[in-house]
């Protein structure tokens, strides 16, 4: 049995070899894209956020609900006021402050 094995294929190492490089350059320009400030939508920021006030109005009105312990009803109010603060902000208004319903 001589050197390389029989069952050695060169083609398959320098396939496997171009494969791997490629798919490494690939990841690497998907990292940096991401990255990039400039590939920053602010439209889609404000939409992030809108969703997020909605979502955050919705656990509330849940825990009201269902009767969820103090700590988390309050907590759940400060997060809502610092999305509605940031959305208000992002916005470039002013927002009056909402009253807080209680169940």
């Amino acid at each position: 049995m001589g050197f390389p094995p029989p069952f050695f294929m060169p083609g398959a190492v320098v396939i496997l070899g171009l494969f791997i490089t490629i798919a490494l350059v690939a990841w690497m320009a998907a990292w940096a894209h991401t990255r990039d400030p400039s590939n920053r939508d602010p439209r889609e920021d404000y939409r992030q956020l809108q969703r997020q006030t909605a979502w955050l109005e919705q656990r509330l009105d849940l825990a009201r609900r269902e009767k969820w312990s103090p700590e988390m009803i309050q907590s759940l109010e400060q997060k809502l006021g610092a999305a509605c603060d940031q959305l208000g902000r992002a916005r470039g208004g002013i927002l009056v402050p909402r009253p807080v319903r209680r169940a």
